[in-house]
């Protein structure tokens, strides 16, 4: 008999708030677990990152500054913006230039709408929601967006 696993997973990383720890703080590695609710090998691995610590004999401690800036500059890392006409492909993980590409565009309201656009790279098809200022860069651009409105 096998096991039923649940569908639902963490996602595989998490953008941890970089004001969650509090500044004037000195966290355990117990403390940084229940305040980032991550499994204690996690926080190791953060240290092998380059997250600053303490050593008080065998236990690790952590200041709440040196958490949130850790967390801040990988967010910060994780960041980034495209240039006029380029998309992130969240298939590839790469940016791609829409321009001189055909993309279709299903309004889903007068403000907002569906950018449905194909991977250059035959990774997949991407839907990405978009406002109408987002439309108009893209045309802008040179996109060539074929659009139609929903009911």
């Amino acid at each position: 008999m096998t096991a039923i696993r649940s569908s639902k997973r963490k996602p595989s990383r998490i953008n941890h708030s970089p004001k969650k720890a509090r500044q004037n703080r000195i966290y355990d590695l117990a403390g940084v677990v229940d305040l980032y609710q991550v499994h204690p090998n996690t926080v190791r691995n953060w240290g092998k990152q380059g997250l600053p610590h303490l050593r008080d004999g065998k236990k690790r401690l952590f200041r709440g500054e040196d958490l949130n800036t850790f967390h801040r500059r990988g967010r910060e890392r994780r960041t980034f913006s495209c240039r006029p006409g380029e998309l992130y492909c969240v298939r590839c993980r790469q940016r791609h230039s829409l321009v001189g590409r055909r993309v279709s565009f299903h309004w889903k309201n007068a403000v907002a709408g569906l950018l449905d656009w194909e991977c250059p790279d035959g990774q997949g098809r991407n839907v990405t929601h978009m406002k109408r200022s987002g439309y108009d860069r893209l045309a802008k651009a040179g996109v060539n967006l074929s659009s139609d409105i929903d009911d």
